[in-house]
């Protein structure tokens, strides 16, 4: 999942980039920055069924409103714990498969924002895959 984070943070700064370079097509102060997209996670869990990141990246104060559905293994059972440093999160627990699991992570515009995620599948030592449709 940390991937499909940072994918999603250089679209934010892509998106950052071509404000500062055409002021004329600014946002205005809109609270959604009109980003939408899906990206897909492959996370490798241990043999306790666990996998856990934790990285830092800029997010320019966007609001991040992502919706996860896991894939595979199709006979898991998972617990998803997602948290921003700057407020919000993705909480579930005891889902399967296909079940959508949504919520918002806020970012900071003066900082790099630390975004921390745990995931636990009934299954160990496998790779949890699935896909994140987000709008920022």
């Amino acid at each position: 999942m940390e991937k499909a984070f940072k994918e999603i943070s250089e679209r934010i700064r892509q998106h950052m980039e071509q404000q500062f370079d055409s002021p004329e097509q600014s946002d205005n102060g809109k609270d959604e920055l009109g980003i939408s997209g899906t990206v897909n996670f492959d996370e490798a869990v241990d043999g306790n069924g666990d996998g856990h990141y934790k990285f830092s990246q800029y997010g320019g104060g966007a609001k991040v409103h992502a919706t996860a559905v896991i894939e595979e293994p199709a006979n898991g059972v998972f617990d998803i714990d997602v948290r921003s440093s700057d407020g919000g999160k993705i909480v579930a627990k005891g889902i399967k498969a296909g079940t959508e699991v949504s919520g918002t992570l806020s970012t900071s515009f003066f900082h790099s924002t630390t975004v921390k995620g745990d995931l636990h599948c009934s299954i160990p030592n496998v790779r949890v895959k699935g896909k994140i449709h987000y709008k920022i």
